[in-house]
């Protein structure tokens, strides 16, 4: 363990805290031996550690990561690398003045940080001015060659924009760098390591486009999911199923601390998973890796849970559904364990099964520990006079969805007719698109501005292109029937705040969009779960208040997430569970 120049109160451990900031470290990094902290006060570092050969590291990690978009950023860096380089080996070059020349180096810095397009590049210059002002006898001793410092064997761990919103923490610089050099095989491995159902995510995913720096400086953000889907598009023969360890190094360390170890150590302990959807599978195969056999339940005839019947085809076609889930499991869990004899039989699977609260108790008895990933089934209503779901013309969009995605047409809505969703996320504009190409006169109602609604932008910009109409500022007021048939829905049109009035629709047809809660029926109420506003509450590690039971996917808090976050928080109960179980190894 490296000596510290800090108290011991301001050490940040490895794994928790990495996600808020930018660190350089020795390669004992997962034993917390850190060696250097980027914060709001400065560069801190050991005592022992020499800054220019940790800049050299940082530019070496600048030049060859970045994403290569902006010639500055890339030249940048390559040009502030060899600087670095030739000032380490030779010191001051008479023969090249301007190599080693500490005055270029700063003003070049300063171009970077004003003049590169992302974070990634204009970090890394602020780093090496924040190690010219505060170490700078270090650069003198080198060019004096009078230095005798300590060579370490660093790595970097950055988050760029992109990066830190992405909910696997996945190097979106890194895979796309792999398409530029060509490098193919690295990309896609890393992919497969990282966001379990790459094929998926190329289609459902957007949480890196909405904090890419592209679209913060103007202009329209890059295509990272279709950037991806070409990625693994692209027919790579016999990709190894281990990653080698340039791979390895780039999986983010907070969410796979254990597997950065390679470490895989069967153990007695099993695990039961209620719900096969993405935050079910996603556990069972990191489980898998660490050593756990796994038993997932479902009450559906097939896996993939909302994936499969919630996102409808044009967004993720069931065929590429089914096939990614086959060749994951099949590749890295079921029968001969493909490559991986060792994960064989570490997952099995009970399907048309459905869990209630006669039957829980055997569950929790069963396993050492249960995850709860069955997703969100109740429809959240909007609680305004006239609303009853038994009346004819009000639909339930997941109801909607399912059908549509299941068995295999829209029935519950005759074409022709008038449909009013009331939302404005993405699962009211699916709903609202279906309905517009079985011929309805389709509109959504939201009541506040298109630039607050929660759906993507390229959902919205399609709605609007296939012919959906929208109104905003709209606030449901009533709905109106006659004999148990729909007939009118009142809404108060607030787009002139001083002056807001009635307005009084006709339709057919109101599908309620506004958000969705979970059915928690098959939890035995004597297990006495603690619950907030219909939800389950839990801690940071997922966990309930029974010690024994995690919640993770959409059921995990109200609002229903992305396929990406629902990824993200299978793994991180996989580990959760991991650490509770075996904690020496944490």
């Amino acid at each position: 363990m490296l000596p510290y120049n800090i108290e011991k109160s301001t050490e940040y451990p490895a794994g928790e805290n990495a996600l808020k900031l930018d660190i350089i470290a020795d390669k004992g990094f997962l034993n917390n031996s850190i060696v250097a902290v980027r914060t709001k006060e400065g560069l801190i570092s050991t005592t022992s550690i020499c800054h220019v050969d940790m800049m050299l590291h940082l530019l070496k990690y600048a030049a060859t990561e970045n994403c290569g978009y902006c010639s500055l950023g890339r030249i940048g860096a390559e040009t502030l690398y060899r600087m670095l380089e030739r000032i380490y080996n030779k010191g001051n070059d008479a023969e090249n003045e301007k190599l080693t020349d500490l005055n270029i180096i700063t003003t070049l810095c300063h171009d970077i940080i004003n003049g590169a397009l992302c974070s990634f590049c204009q970090l890394a210059a602020k780093m090496l001015l924040e190690s010219l002002k505060t170490h700078y006898d270090d650069f003198e001793l080198h060019l004096r060659n009078e230095h005798n410092c300590h060579k370490f064997n660093y790595q970097v761990i950055h988050f760029t924009n992109c990066q830190l919103a992405c909910p696997l923490k996945t190097d979106i610089a890194f895979f796309m760098q792999s398409l530029v050099t060509d490098n193919i095989r690295e990309g896609k491995h890393y992919l497969e390591l990282t966001n379990i159902f790459p094929k998926v995510l190329a289609g459902v995913c957007g949480y890196c486009k909405g904090n890419c720096t592209f679209k913060k400086v103007g202009g329209k953000p890059l295509p990272i999911e279709q950037i991806k889907g070409y990625l693994y598009s692209i027919p790579i023969m016999d990709l190894p199923q281990e990653g080698a360890p340039s791979v390895l190094n780039r999986v983010s360390f907070k969410i796979t601390n254990s597997l950065h170890k390679g470490r895989f150590e069967p153990t007695d302990k099993k695990v039961g998973i209620i719900g096969a959807g993405a935050a079910g599978l996603s556990a069972a195969i990191y489980l898998a890796q660490l050593g756990y056999r796994s038993h997932i339940f479902d009450a559906r005839s097939s896996l993939g849970g909302t994936m499969r019947t919630g996102i409808p085809a044009y967004r993720l076609d069931n065929r590429l559904l089914e096939d990614s889930i086959n060749k994951r499991l099949d590749a890295y869990i079921l029968g001969a364990g493909g490559d991986n004899p060792k994960y064989k039989d570490m997952i099995d699977f009970s399907l048309n099964t459905k869990i209630t609260a006669d039957n829980f108790h055997e569950k929790l008895d069963k396993f050492d520990r249960l995850i709860l990933t069955c997703g969100v089934m109740n429809n959240r209503m909007m609680g305004i006079p006239g609303e009853n779901i038994s009346l004819q013309g009000m639909i339930d969009p997941i109801l909607l969805m399912k059908q549509v995605n299941i068995e295999g047409g829209l029935k519950i809505i005759t074409p022709g007719t008038k449909i009013i969703v009331i939302g404005g996320g993405n699962v009211a504009i699916d709903c609202a698109r279906e309905a517009k190409r079985i011929g309805c006169d389709t509109w959504i109602y939201y009541r506040r501005t298109p630039r607050e609604m929660p759906a993507d932008e390229e959902e919205y910009a399609e709605a609007l292109h296939e012919g959906v109409k929208f109104a905003f500022k709209m606030w449901p007021k009533e709905i109106r029937s006659r004999r148990g048939k729909i007939t009118w829905m009142e809404f108060v049109d607030k787009s002139d705040t001083d002056n807001p009035k009635n307005v009084l629709v006709k339709t057919d047809y109101i599908v309620v969009a506004a958000g969705q809660l979970p059915d928690l029926d098959f939890l035995p109420k004597d297990l006495n779960l603690k619950t907030e506003r219909g939800n389950l509450v839990i801690d940071q590690s997922l966990k309930t208040s029974n010690e024994k039971i995690y919640a993770a996917g959409d059921l995990s808090w109200w609002q229903p997430k992305l396929v990406c976050k629902a990824i993200h928080e299978g793994i991180k109960a996989a580990i959760a569970i991991d650490r509770s179980l075996r904690p020496q190894y944490y």
